[in-house]
């Protein structure tokens, strides 16, 4: 995954708790790798949660299916 990427949660993020603000259908687009081991900041659009930006480790996110 590189910035830029446009990705939605994996089963294994949605299951985590700490996500429970973002839904099934929301799109993200990752704005900063950084190490750690969230490394991922992602700017979510449409989310319920009051961070916009959130971090994610790569387990948490799949690509976004863009196709239609």
């Amino acid at each position: 995954m590189n910035i830029g990427d446009l990705v939605t949660l994996s089963a294994y993020g949605r299951k985590r708790h700490y996500n429970g603000g973002i839904s099934e259908g929301d799109i993200g687009l990752i704005t900063r790798i950084s190490k750690g081991s969230y490394p991922y900041q992602v700017e979510w659009i449409k989310s319920r949660s009051s961070y916009s930006m959130m971090g994610h480790s790569r387990r948490e996110l799949r690509y976004a299916n863009t196709k239609r």
